[in-house]
């Protein structure tokens, strides 16, 4: 192939066989070596590959179009590729590299590039059109022929019909209005313009007629009553504008001199007035109204003078202030000189001259979009003398007074607006081009240092920009330069150009004003870019771009305007309803595109929908109360949000329903507006296209959710009338784990809050603070400032949340008299502060009662959805026996029937329509932390884990098995697994042997325990160990293994149970170390004992006399240190050594140990 060559690249020299065809155009030549070698130098992905690449996307467009109808020259506009912008070397652009401007300049020479080369294919083409079509198309200027017949609408007032040409892809008016007058009955106002209603749209170019779309549109405005209902005409204000109807028809065919129209007689004319008058002087004479376009036409003729201002009432937003609806606002508008009101007012075409334009009234709307043209025809001469007068007021139907107030404009910019040569534009395109020219060169990295260069520009630019965007059409010239511009400067800010610019603001009012101006031009550039479609990565750079702006705005609204005193509602408003926008938008919704361009816009810009997604779910929860003020507005929007098939967000937003119905409901009792609005936009989605099957899943979830919501909710709001606490906590429980199992924080620590107070009221301290406890974990040790969730909350770190939580925490722990919260010993080390240490040092020293635990089970249909057949673990008060505390629940339930059983109730018992309570006293089980095990542990810790720090429960009840003995019954123990109140069942059966092994050890621990507490405090009362030794060594019980030695100690037993012989050891083992620790319980009691108790102390040792007698003659004896060895200024324990000391000689046969314990 001539001008091709072979060769390889030097990197694979070794391997020479492996030659290729390389084009001259991509080669490098190289002079270090003899033989000629060719380097591919490229800056993109191989060209090959982008080519194969790019052919397979049009080969899969270009079947799907061939079956559908012929495809236009070359197949660019119908294969809707996007354009690819290069270097002046052939590279792709890359937008992390190339400034805004470079981009917008590329794409501007690639589309020129492209619709030239379309239109030299065009010339080729011979169209196929009618005598009249090729005559329209060898004039350079037409008009268009309307002959209105009638207009058939019983309106019972005046009305005023405008007709105008439209373009509505443009979305722009192309020619001034034609105004008819109609009176209330049906005829013209005019009575001599009946069957004369003739208007000829002049100044059409090729260019008019070459648009896709043409309308011919008839706005109906009616003038008369604010409501056409009011009968009463002496009390109503009437000569009101009120918006009536509107009409539309397609004439894109009409106009190109394809068809007629036969209702409204439409003829498209070729030629200037003064033509079409001499040649269709049937059609237009004198009395023909002449509506002229909006500008010049294509070619200027001689001896056209115009000087028309065309001004267009766009909208506004008006605050209601004190009131409580919104005004009827209407908009007046003089022409006024030095002497007064100038009648130079047209409101259409054939209609005379006014001095007032009266804009129509909508009725209480709150931002009102008029969108009403009429002309303002000056000589020249006159215009530096000429002044425009707005008054705004508020019209009502029986008004007596109004009031206003005016702005003036200046003749300078009456100037502006009145010149429309081409002098002005070009002047205009020079200052865009030398500001873009500033910025590119600013965007470079080899020119310095530019912040203050740009932060000169953003400072005395960026909203005059800004504001040039929002006046503009979308139909200039130079909008999108502009945009460009705009986004160019946006672009080249950092964060320290945002809070410099941010401070200049003089006040909050300013800086509303510019956020709020900020926000809707943004959205407006979103739902209506001004780019063409192809231009991706122009159109994905400004998302970028307004991305960055927008959350950096969004932090200002958080530090600023978020606090109930200075909260804006319509601001925050306008966030939402532009993040929406901006997430919705078409140029985001990959599932629409090509794999291959889908992937390549993950690749470089990422999936920017759920970034803008996160952020509007963080600012929702960020509102609080205020979050009221968006339903049900915000509905709809964050519904076509979820609609996006993308998982994460949707994950992200959908919760967001829930807080919506949980804020109504708790601000008004139910959340009808909610549903309802739920109901209507769900339906105009989903009817449009919006949703799929994943979503219609999600969707059921959140119905399922929704369910389990409502249940909890109603039961909390019957249960809150209830005299029952335990009733109220127990739901409260229900609503609160229901909210943390949703990833709910909010709402978790609002009703941890609420069960907070539920205990205090019951002065339950120690439950309040765990309570609190939860809410404590949920924060960092770090100067991150709070969302504020509750209504008391103040703005505050996290840090400094957490200390406040644990002061108050320990305050309720020292009230509650917990024996050791391990937490607290960590406050005290961690902030080494009086108050902390002062605590510890009580919880230490001071001797705190056990608390005792009950099960109640509520079972049968008569209870509330939250409790029935279920069973909760309920803490007993300070000394609370099980009899009262099951009086005081049976009086809460009166006709309930009290279960004196403790196993499991039958179904029909679960089934039936009555209540019964079911309640008995259950022990914990102790579980000492792995951190802890083993280690020198005060008691008063280990008692903690056994008392409060609870998971587990154990209860027993008698198992009858073979012959019965009544004098010798034994146990099955069943395990209860607790979270929160709600019980799970676990039970295991234990043997009569298990079961005295199990008992006796926990008879020693407790001699163990109290006899520690009483070496460590001289001022305990003597009572409790009084009571606990004379229970032992009394007669009658003897220790309490008498039954043991009965049951187990025989020869029948150990004839029929060989496997049992260690626990019998074992079980002999404890009941020898019964033996010393009882001696040294009697020898504290005998040292603490009162003169008026000497004799009770006194027999008690001739009965530890005599039991110690028995025991050490059968299983041998057993000893404690003395107490003079153990003599510290520590508190002294042997619970630890005495356990590891039974453990370790349950396996030994010897009659008489020795114990050396190891002091903690």
């Amino acid at each position: 192939v001539s001008g091709w060559y072979k060769g390889y690249v030097i990197k694979n020299k070794e391997r020479k066989v492996s030659k290729r065809v390389f084009i001259p155009e991509y080669l490098t030549w190289s002079s270090s070596c003899l033989l000629i070698y060719f380097i591919i130098t490229s800056a993109e992905m191989p060209l090959v590959k982008e080519v194969t690449t790019t052919l397979r996307e049009w080969g899969s467009i270009w079947k799907q179009l061939y079956v559908v109808r012929r495809l236009d020259v070359g197949g660019i506009l119908i294969l809707e590729l996007d354009v690819v912008v290069r270097d002046a070397d052939g590279n792709i652009l890359d937008p992390e590299r190339a400034s805004v401007i470079s981009l917008f300049r590329a794409h501007e020479d690639a589309t020129a590039k492209i619709t030239e080369r379309i239109k030299e294919e065009q010339s080729n083409v011979q169209l196929d059109h009618s005598g009249v079509s090729a005559r329209i198309q060898s004039s350079p200027t037409h008009s268009l022929y309307v002959f209105v017949r009638n207009f058939v609408c019983r309106i019972g007032e005046d009305s005023e019909l405008f007709m105008s040409l439209y373009d509505p892809i443009k979305q722009t008016n192309i020619s001034e209005n034609y105004l008819v007058r109609w009176g209330d009955k049906g005829l013209p106002k005019d009575i001599e313009m009946l069957n004369s209603l003739k208007v000829v749209f002049t100044d059409l170019g090729n260019k008019d007629l070459g648009r896709e779309k043409i309308y011919l549109i008839c706005q109906i405005v009616r003038v008369g009553r604010m409501d056409l209902k009011d009968t009463n005409h002496k009390k109503c204000t009437m000569g009101l504008r009120r918006p009536f109807g509107v009409a539309v028809m397609d004439i894109s065919d009409i106009i190109k001199g394809k068809t007629e129209c036969l209702w409204v007689t439409m003829k498209a004319l070729v030629g200037d007035i003064v033509q079409i008058r001499k040649e269709y002087p049937h059609l237009v004479d004198r009395s023909t109204v002449v509506a002229r376009k909006l500008g010049f036409p294509e070619i200027i003729m001689p001896g056209d003078i115009r000087n028309d201002i065309y001004l267009t009432l766009h909208s506004g937003d008006f605050d209601k202030y004190i009131k409580t609806t919104q005004k009827n606002v209407e908009v007046i508008m003089l022409v006024c000189d030095e002497e007064g009101k100038v009648n130079s007012i047209c409101l259409g075409a054939g209609d005379r001259p006014v001095n007032e334009y009266r804009s129509v009234i909508y009725y209480q709307i709150k931002q009102p979009r008029w969108m009403e043209t009429f002309k303002v025809a000056i000589p020249l001469e006159e215009m530096p003398r000429i002044h425009l007068r707005f008054m705004f007021r508020h019209r009502s139907s029986q008004e007596c007074k109004f009031s206003s107030f005016s702005v003036s404009c200046s003749h300078e910019v009456h100037g502006a607006l009145a010149v429309v040569g081409d002098g002005l534009q070009d002047e205009k395109r020079n200052s865009v081009e030398l500001l873009n020219n500033i910025l590119e060169v600013l965007s470079r990295n080899d020119v310095g240092d530019t912040f203050q260069h740009i932060q000169d520009i953003v400072s005395s630019l960026l909203r005059t920009i800004n504001r040039t965007v929002i006046t503009m059409g979308r139909e200039h010239a130079l909008i999108s330069r502009v945009v460009a511009c705009m986004t160019a400067i946006l672009s080249q800010m950092d964060d320290r150009h945002y809070s410099r610019y941010i401070e200049t603001f003089s006040g909050t009012t300013d800086l509303v004003d510019f956020l709020m101006e900020t926000f809707l031009l943004f959205k407006d550039l979103i739902g209506k870019h001004v780019y063409p479609s192809d231009w991706v990565t122009m159109i994905m750079v400004q998302n970028r771009v307004f991305l960055q702006a927008i959350n950096t705005y969004a932090d200002t609204m958080n530090h600023k305007f978020l606090d109930n005193n200075s909260f804006e509602v319509q601001l925050w408003n306008n966030y939402f309803h532009l993040a929406v926008a901006f997430i919705t938008q078409e140029s985001l919704q990959l599932q629409h595109f090509s794999p291959t361009k889908r992937s390549k816009i993950l690749a470089k810009y990422g999936d920017m929908r759920r970034l803008i997604g996160f952020a509007i779910r963080d600012m929702w929860y960020k509102l609080g109360k205020n979050k009221i003020c968006f339903i049900p507005g915000m509905v709809g929007p964050i519904l076509e949000m979820t609609l996006i098939p993308e998982e994460e967000l949707r994950r992200a937003t959908i919760p967001i329903f829930f807080d919506m119905m949980q804020c109504e409901h708790n601000h008004s009792g139910n959340f009808r507006k909610f549903e309802n609005e739920i109901i209507l936009k769900l339906d105009h989605e989903v009817e449009g296209g919006g949703g799929d099957e994943r979503y219609m899943d999600m969707r059921a979830h959140f119905v399922t959710l929704v369910t389990g919501l409502l249940e909890r909710l109603l039961d909390y709001r019957t249960v809150m009338s209830d005299d029952s606490r335990n009733n109220r906590m127990s739901c409260t429980v229900n609503l609160l784990n229901f909210y943390k199992d949703i990833n709910r924080e909010g709402m978790y620590i609002r009703y941890l809050y609420k069960l907070r107070d539920l205990h205090l009221d019951g002065e339950n301290y120690t439950e309040a603070a765990y309570t609190l406890l939860l809410h404590s974990k949920l924060l960092k040790w770090s100067e991150e400032q709070c969302t504020l969730q509750l209504d008391f909350q103040t703005p505050q770190s996290q840090r400094q949340l957490k200390e406040s939580l644990y002061d108050t925490i320990i305050s309720y722990f020292d009230k509650g008299k917990v024996t050791f919260c391990p937490f607290v010993y960590f406050i005290y080390k961690f902030l080494l502060q009086n108050q902390q240490a002062k605590f510890y040092e009580s919880i230490m020293k001071i001797l705190r009662p056990k608390p005792d635990y009950f099960a109640v089970g509520y079972y049968g249909c008569g209870f509330p959805q939250f409790l029935r057949n279920k069973v909760f673990i309920h803490r007993g008060k300070e000394y609370e026996r099980r009899e009262d505390f099951q009086s005081q629940l049976m009086s809460q339930f009166p006709s309930a029937v009290r279960l004196n059983i403790t196993t499991m109730p039958g179904d029909d018992i679960k089934n039936s329509n009555m209540q019964y309570i079911q309640c008995f006293t259950v022990q914990p089980v102790l579980e000492i932390p792995p951190r802890l095990k083993n280690k020198p542990v005060p008691d008063q810790i280990i008692n903690f884990y056994k008392s409060n720090y609870v998971q587990r429960f154990q209860y027993s009840r008698p198992i009858r098995r073979g012959k019965v003995d009544p004098d010798n019954e034994f146990l099955i123990t069943v395990f209860h697994i607790y979270n929160w109140l709600k019980v799970l069942n676990k039970s295991t059966t234990v043997s009569p042997l298990e079961n005295a092994i199990e008992t006796m050890g926990q008879t020693n621990e407790k001699i163990l325990t109290m006899i520690n507490q009483y070496q460590c405090d001289d001022a305990l009362p003597i009572n409790p160990l009084s009571m606990l030794l004379n229970g032992i060594v009394d007669p009658a019980v003897m220790g309490g293994f008498a039954k043991y030695e009965k049951a187990f100690f025989t020869e029948e037993y150990m004839h029929e149970h060989h496997e049992d012989r260690d626990k019998l050891m074992r079980l002999k083992d404890l009941i020898a170390w019964q033996i010393p620790l009882l001696g040294r319980g009697i020898s504290l009691h005998g040292k603490r004992v009162t003169d008026d108790l000497r004799p009770f102390h006194e027999r008690m040792e001739e009965c530890f006399k005599q039991l110690k007698k028995k025991v050490e003659k059968e299983y041998g004896v057993r000893e404690l240190p003395d107490t003079d060895e153990r003599r510290s200024t520590r508190p002294r324990s042997m619970l630890r050594s005495v356990r590891q000391s039974t453990h370790t000689h349950t396996h030994t046969h010897t009659h008489t140990h020795r114990l050396f314990a190891v002091m903690s």
